[in-house]
């Protein structure tokens, strides 16, 4: 089996948008919780997928948590300045 290894000159590459999201809290089934023995602090692993559908004007941006739906948001593209 052949493989290449691709490699990309990205000094021409421009920021497209900026875009900050949020999940509330109450929108997450918190699975499995873990505890640190030595600290006893809590935690969990929540995995996401992150879908985008790029527009001519905009870009739509969504968060699914368990095929839901969970955050969405929309960002208009970087001026070219």
């Amino acid at each position: 089996m052949n493989s290449k290894i691709l490699i990309r000159d990205l000094s021409d590459v421009k920021e497209l948008c900026t875009v900050e999201y949020g999940v509330q809290k109450s929108k997450l089934w918190l699975d499995d919780i873990y505890k640190n023995p030595d600290t006893k602090k809590k935690w969990t692993d929540v995995g996401f997928d992150f879908r985008f559908a790029p527009g001519s004007a905009s870009i739509a941006f969504s968060v699914y948590y368990k095929n839901q739906r969970v955050a969405y948001t929309r960002a208009n593209y970087a001026d070219d300045s």
